[in-house]
């Protein structure tokens, strides 16, 4: 038997976080869609650099607490656990967990697109 999936949107959350106003919240997710930092993650992990991809992944996992993002949050939090230490030894790791960040980022933003309206959420 699997275990329950997360969900990609906590919309309950999101909304009571911004005072309950679905319009906002709303303009929030689509900020996010336009967000650089998993890009930026990527680079710092290519480069070699813990220190700058632990900044990334943490920044990461923050707007995915704010927003409801949950799945992506758990991914997040789970780079930011592996970068803590900023040690170069934690970049394989990190890099072995980053296509699985990716890839629920990529439905995040997917689920984000198909929320074209407050009344949807």
């Amino acid at each position: 038997m699997n275990a329950p999936r997360t969900p990609l949107i906590n919309t309950r959350q999101g909304i009571a976080l911004v005072g309950n106003d679905r319009s906002l919240y709303l303009l929030f997710l689509r900020q996010f869609s336009q967000d650089d930092t998993l890009r930026s993650l990527a680079a710092a992990l290519r480069a070699g650099d813990a220190s700058q991809a632990y900044l990334y992944a943490h920044s990461l996992k923050g707007l995915c607490a704010q927003l409801g993002l949950d799945a992506l949050f758990e991914q997040a939090a789970a780079m930011c656990a592996l970068l803590r230490d900023g040690k170069p030894e934690s970049l394989p790791a990190a890099a072995e967990l980053f296509p699985g960040l990716q890839a629920v980022y990529d439905e995040t933003t997917a689920a984000i697109a198909r929320c074209d309206n407050p009344a949807s959420l």
